[in-house]
């Protein structure tokens, strides 16, 4: 599989702060612990960081030339990743590789 730079990136970045935002927003809700607005806040961001972390692995399944729908495995978080890693490469497939010998000379 090769990523451009752009997809590296974006996956970097979409994994990097979807993580970030995901526990950000489990830290909020467990300090406050009930119902009130930082509670709710951090509901949102820990929403939020779901939706970033999907939106990082959309570069990963376009860089695989996977189904787009393969991408709302994203909002899995982890487990989606990891689905995400072991399916196939499609990309190999779809550009034939060369023959190992060269063809001999009539």
């Amino acid at each position: 599989m090769a990523m451009t730079p752009e997809q590296k990136t974006g996956f970097a970045q979409g994994l990097a702060f979807g993580i970030f935002f995901q526990i950000l927003g489990d830290f909020m809700k467990d300090v406050t612990r009930k119902p009130d607005l930082p509670y709710y806040g951090g509901a949102v961001a820990e929403i939020m960081g779901y939706v970033i972390f999907a939106w990082g692995c959309t570069h990963l399944v376009a860089a695989k030339r996977l189904p787009k729908w393969t991408s709302l495995l994203g909002f899995l978080s982890f487990i989606g990743l990891a689905i995400l890693l072991v399916l196939p490469d499609r990309s190999a497939k779809a550009i034939p590789s060369a023959p190992d010998t060269p063809a001999p000379a009539n």
